[in-house]
């Protein structure tokens, strides 16, 4: 017999079997292991690394070695071909024998996939072993090695045919992803091999190979290939006869140019032997498949935040989210421990709490209900789950599970317990703290080094540092930087110097410094910079730049030590400390930050370093504002960018064009004398010239120099960035004095708020891609602990307003469940005791200059924002600790307002002009308007938040006022004749409409009125400040004319973004038009009212119910656009849609977050006799709900759609009309 490389390496047992009375097995064996098995696995398995991916072929199609074989060759890659006798084995298409001694000959393995490819669930027991028994007899008889791996045909597998296989020394048997997942016939995702819990006989497919796959389902598979997991894809022909496993050969090319790309390790099945430990299977083969048919928790957060060092409460809510590889799959229950140490925990002892089963579908906001928490107080916690089975539909029959497999599918399971997570009660009283404010003694340093060396006796058992250094600090132990904060911590209101009564706050930062000490002598050292507590010198007071609260940069920090013996101690910032200035010689937020590496103390970080020349720290008043732990994500270097393009206008000038504007700093390795000056410029432009064009930082009011200076040391290679400035910019240019040192390399850093991107968008439109694309980036710039304003500019303060208008449109990008609910607290603490709200807050503008005045369009942000975080993120809390505040704010409109109008307010900021340019005050539209529409939309917010928290008397009150002022506001607004509001501009009527102002018998005519103006009086064009261009995204779609609001979106000519785009913008513009000449900002959010058309209607994901338990997928199909394909993570999980125009039709692909029911609205785009599929099985058909679908509980007709009630899973819709003649 010829023998391969591969089968001379396995145990002559398994090359010499076969005799066929072992047939007989078949109907007396019991399940059987590999455990103690001559043949299995090796001893000592290599371990898997990331993206081990095993790739096998099925049925013994010609293309195998026409046109598949090659192409594995040439990129290296195994692979194991299935093939069977059946399906017209030897005629033309399909393999022959020779064929298979050619694939043999080549290297790959063969694999049994049966003599005739039948449904083994549906074959007589007597026939089952001579299908996968004569198969193996002629390979042998035509000289192919005896195969060691099988597949099960059409992945229908039961204990029976396990039993065979164990008895006939199969190594291993690839099934489908049944039952885990839905066995769909067109193909489709599975999950992914775990040699640890799948037995090697049911090994399942990752990923399916069909006509419902596609690229990015491949991408999918390979990502699943990490921690210990293979990832196994099946393919059919290339092509294939049948349509629904088949791929084309270029597409095939593509999926395996993505492995090579990957440079994933692609293997047989057989190859997987290496990998295996042969003494980790149990007896019974289908129990971690059974184990699996449940729901796992991932994902573990306290507040939202991940293992949180200092919190502000002691009855913390905790979430997870959930995942299944079943369809329909909800929360039945769960249990959470919550114990004082990890030992505890690692037992299922949650000695501080133990929830019990809980039945309930709740998995976010979960209030802690155990012991009083101490301050201080580090818990670790965990979770598992019941499930509730969800509907497997008529996927799950006899004809492809046997009877245990079905009954098992209907059991309510118990997960594990989910990994530990953690997080630690911040010092809740003024009492826990011990430490001092200190400082150095002078207040003209402008970067003080303070530091302090201590000693330990005995080693470490558990650490923690909680550290408040203003305005920013860096954080040092034993030479090593703490953590990887930057800007730290978030500014607030730090201390209260009006003489109105409001509440100030300062932050701490909590580290878990365990495993960082030593026994012995050990050194604390801090760096200090101004941010925006104090201030240099030459930086002015608001509005041209900002009031400082403090003389100097100063330090809190306590550490609290417990040593293995348990023995407490605290180290403390006090008057022991010992202060320098530091290399930092000049640090400002805006204008930049001088360095002189010079003065650098090497060693000061570190214990033993001599220290006689430093003074001694002094201690200082340090701000009034009440200590609370940094309860939002901390900034942090997100993106690390390289440049596009290095230029120099003239000798000895370099300009760095970074290819897009970043928020950030540069960051430069070099190499030059002893003194030399580096100075970097940062700006949003160039001339033509190449010169910088830094007139949109130059601002009359607001100018920001964003330069820094670095000044070598001299002794080789010198790598820094800056510490405590920011700077928009997209240019920066370098020279040097007296000369340019050896330039090594140039990077942008770009730094934010580290809140997790939640939202992805693509369509077949690139300029809409496009302008997604630099308002995302926009958004991303402005998250610096607070919404910030101009991003070039010394305006960098947090103007409300704006963030409002694009609130949703952030939501869909980035997961800022935190980081509003950080401002809100900022504007909370502002309201003035008769409820006015500042317009810029936290209240970095004081003195002379204190942002308090009637602006309410601008002041709704703060219910607005309410609302969204409950809408979007189902927090309910969040509700009830603003309701007050809220009514407040209602009620001081009502004062000002005696006849229902709000006169006043800045309207409708930055409209646009007919010559050209944009306006900072409204001329087409009454501030009026504005103010008392925003008057009407709050107070309905405030009726609604008093019925969700109980107040009955409040909700019928303010919403019998709401009603009022809609009325007022149609009297002296709504010209009935001309179908318009006040002037009729595109501002009055879209608020109008979408603040649901319009009465019913007047909304179709308002809004052909709207678009009527759109589109023939501006031809296409929008004509809004940043309050109608939010309206316009609302109303638009809302009102069936998703159209008109894309022909708005792809406009190219003023106003529009792509007029933006097209004349170089990276991020949003504060005018439509160019700013520079006018120096307004290249970087600023306030017109970005696009992402909710993008994600809400043309992908259609919105909130059913708040934080989306229940989801709506409702996508606005439109002319000009082929396809769309987006996701969110919901507070659930990711949701994903994709729809596309194929011909006769429309493929929609739905993943539903698992524990979610959606209302998904099937687009049936008034196609005749329309009929919907689902994974290939009909699902709607003559106007009737095809029951059975796994996850599909209901269908049913609405309009020009089919509304289906599915829960949890992915789904592939294929919407057809009647075929013609």
């Amino acid at each position: 017999m010829k023998k391969n490389d591969a089968q001379r390496r396995l145990p002559g047992e398994v090359r010499c079997r076969w005799p066929l009375v072992q047939l007989v097995a078949l109907t007396v064996l019991p399940g059987l292991s590999l455990i103690g098995s001559p043949w299995g696995a090796l001893a000592n398995p290599v371990p898997i690394g990331d993206k081990l991916v095993v790739l096998t072929f099925d049925d013994g199609n010609q293309s195998d070695i026409t046109t598949v074989a090659p192409v594995l060759k040439r990129l290296g890659f195994g692979a194991t071909f299935f093939v069977t006798e059946g399906l017209g084995f030897g005629e033309p298409g399909r393999l022959s024998w020779s064929d298979v001694r050619e694939l043999d000959r080549l290297g790959f393995e063969v694999g049994n996939h049966t003599r005739s490819h039948p449904n083994l669930l549906k074959v007589p027991a007597q026939e089952v072993g001579p299908q996968v028994a004569d198969f193996a007899r002629h390979c042998r008889d035509n000289g192919v090695p005896e195969p060691v791996s099988f597949a099960y045909p059409g992945g229908h597998h039961d204990r029976r045919a396990v039993r065979l296989l164990t008895r006939l020394g199969y190594r291993f048997a690839r099934r489908l992803a049944d039952p885990e997942s839905p066995l769909i016939d067109p193909g489709g995702r599975g999950l992914a091999y775990d040699p640890r819990r799948h037995h090697p006989l049911l090994v399942p497919s990752t990923l399916w190979v069909g006509e419902n796959t596609n690229l990015d389902d491949l991408k999918w598979a390979v990502r699943q290939a990490r921690d210990g997991k293979v990832a196994v894809l099946t393919f059919h022909g290339v092509p294939d006869r049948y349509p629904h496993c088949s791929i084309s050969r270029e597409d095939f090319d593509e999926h395996m140019q993505y492995l090579a790309d990957q440079e994933c390790r692609v293997i047989a099945l057989r190859d997987v032997a290496r990998y295996v430990d042969a003494d980790q299977y149990t007896a019974d083969p289908y129990e971690s498949i059974f184990a699996g048919l449940g729901v796992a928790p991932l994902d573990l957060r306290c507040e939202t935040l991940v293992d949180p060092v200092g919190i502000n409460t002691r009855r913390p809510r905790l979430g997870w989210k959930l995942t299944s590889t079943r369809r329909g799959q909800m929360q039945a229950a769960y249990q959470v421990l919550v114990a004082s140490s990890a030992e505890n925990l690692a037992r299922d002892h949650g000695d501080l709490w133990d929830s019990g089963k809980v039945a309930s579908d709740q998995s976010q906001y979960v209030v802690y209900g155990g012991q009083r928490l101490a301050s201080g107080q580090r818990c670790f916690w965990k979770v598992r789950l019941w499930n509730r089975p969800g509907e497997d539909g008529r996927l799950a029959v006899r004809a492809y599970n046997d009877p245990a497999v079905l009954a098992a599918l209907r059991v309510e399971r118990t997960s594990e317990y989910s990994p530990a997570a953690m997080f630690q009660v911040g010092l809740l009283k003024p009492s826990d703290w011990s430490a001092q404010w200190i400082a150095h003694a002078s207040a003209e340093i402008s970067s003080p080094l303070l530091r302090k060396e201590f000693v330990l006796e005995r080693k470490v058992r558990r650490a923690t540092a909680f550290v408040a250094g203003l305005g920013y600090y860096e954080l040092f132990v034993n030479g090593e930087k703490v953590g990887d904060h930057v800007l730290d911590p978030a500014s607030t209101y730090y201390h209260h110097d009006q003489d109105f009564d409001i509440r100030s706050r300062v932050f701490y930062v909590g580290y878990d410094l365990t495993g960082q000490f030593e026994q012995g002598t050990n050194a604390i050292g801090v760096m200090l910079g101004h941010g925006w507590y104090s201030a240099e010198a030459d930086v002015p007071g608001p509005p041209d730049h900002r009031q400082a609260y403090g003389d100097r940069p100063c330090l809190l920090l306590q550490i609290q030590i417990e040593l293995d013996d348990g023995e407490r101690l605290r180290l403390v910032s006090d008057g022991t400390w010992q202060a320098i200035s530091g290399p930092v010689t000049y640090n400002d937020y805006s204008h930049g930050e001088t360095y002189d590496a010079r003065r650098e103390s090497t060693g000061w970080k570190r214990a033993g370093y001599d220290a006689s020349n430093w003074s001694a720290a002094v201690s200082v008043a340090g701000p009034n504002g009440r200590l609370e732990a940094q309860s939002l994500p901390a900034i942090r270097v997100m993106e690390q960018i390289a440049p596009v393009r290095r230029t120099s206008p003239r000798p000895g000038v370099f300009v760095y064009d970074m290819g897009e504007m970043l928020s950030g700093w540069t960051r430069v390795r070099l190499r030059g004398e002893r003194g030399t000056r580096v100075t970097l410029r940062h700006v949003g432009r160039v001339y033509e010239d190449g010169s910088l064009d830094d007139r949109t930082n130059n601002h009359p009011r607001h100018a920001a120099r964003q330069l820094d200076t670095y000044i070598l040391r001299g002794d080789g290679e010198e790598v820094w960035e800056p510490r405590f400035t920011l700077h928009s910019f997209r240019f920066v240019e370098v020279t040097g004095s007296p000369r340019t040192p050896e330039l090594l390399s140039v990077q942008g850093r770009f730094a934010r708020s580290s809140c997790e991107s939640s939202g992805t968008f693509r369509c077949s439109n690139e300029l809409v891609n496009r302008v997604h694309d630099y308002v995302r980036r926009t958004f991303a710039c402005c998250l610096q602990g607070m919404p910030q304003d101009a991003m070039d500019r010394a305006e960098r303060v947090a103007w409300l307003g704006d963030p409002g208008m694009v609130a949703e449109d952030m939501i869909y990008n980035f997961d800022t469940a935190a980081f509003w609910n950080k401002w809100l607290v900022d504007l909370r603490d502002a309201q003035k005791s008769d409820g006015e709200i500042p317009y810029v807050c936290p209240l970095h503008w004081r003195g002379a200059y204190l942002p308090y005045s009637l602006l309410p369009v601008w002041q709704s942000s703060y219910p607005l924002f309410v609302w969204y975080v409950y809408q979007y993120y189902g927090d309910e809390r969040v509700v009830a600790e603003h309701y007050e505040g809220i009514k407040k704010l209602i009620e001081y409109f009502r004062v000002r307002a005696p006849d229902g109008l709000l006169a006043t307010g800045i309207g409708d900021h930055m409209e646009p002009q007919a010559d050209g340019t944009s306006s900072a005050s409204p001329r087409n539209t009454p501030a009026a308007l504005t103010s008392t529409a925003y008057f009407y939309a709050d107070t309905r917010i405030l009726a609604r938040a008093a019925t969700l928290l109980g107040k009955h008397d409040d909700a019928r009150r303010y919403g019998q006022l709401a009603t009022e002022i809609k009325q007022r506001f149609n009297r002296e607004f709504l010209n009935q004749d001309k179908s318009s509001y006040a002037s009729g501009s595109q501002t009055g009527n879209a608020l109008a409409l979408h603040l649901d102002l319009v009465p019913e018998a007047h909304v179709e005519a308002v809004l052909a009125t709207l678009v009527d103006s759109i589109l023939r009086l501006h031809e296409g064009h929008l004509a809004t400040g940043i309050v109608g261009t939010n309206a316009l995204e609302q109303a638009l779609p809302a009102h069936g004319r998703s159209d008109v609001m894309l022909r708005v979106a792809t406009r190219t000519t003023f106003p529009s973004w792509g007029h933006q785009l097209l004349q170089g913008a990276t991020t949003l513009w504060e005018t439509w038009e160019d700013p520079s000449a006018r120096q307004h900002s290249l970087n600023m959010k306030m017109l970005g009212s696009t992402q909710k058309f993008f994600y809400h209607d043309l992908a259609g994901i919105r909130p059913a119910s708040p934080g989306f338990s229940r989801v709506e997928i409702r996508p606005q199909i439109v002319d000009h656009l082929e396809w769309v394909t987006a996701s969110f993570v919901t507070a659930r999980g990711p949701l994903e849609i994709d729809w596309r125009k194929v011909a006769g039709g429309l493929d929609f692909r739905v993943t539903v977050p698992t524990n979610t029911r959606a209302r998904v609205s099937v687009p049936t785009l008034r196609l005749p006799d329309c009929k919907i599929t689902e994974g290939g099985m009909d699902l709607w058909q003559n106007e009737t709900y095809q029951v059975g679908i796994a996850g599909i509980r209901d269908a049913r007709r609405a309009g020009e759609a089919v509304i289906l009630d599915a829960g949890g899973g992915r789904y592939l819709f294929r919407v057809r009309g009647a075929e013609r003649q």
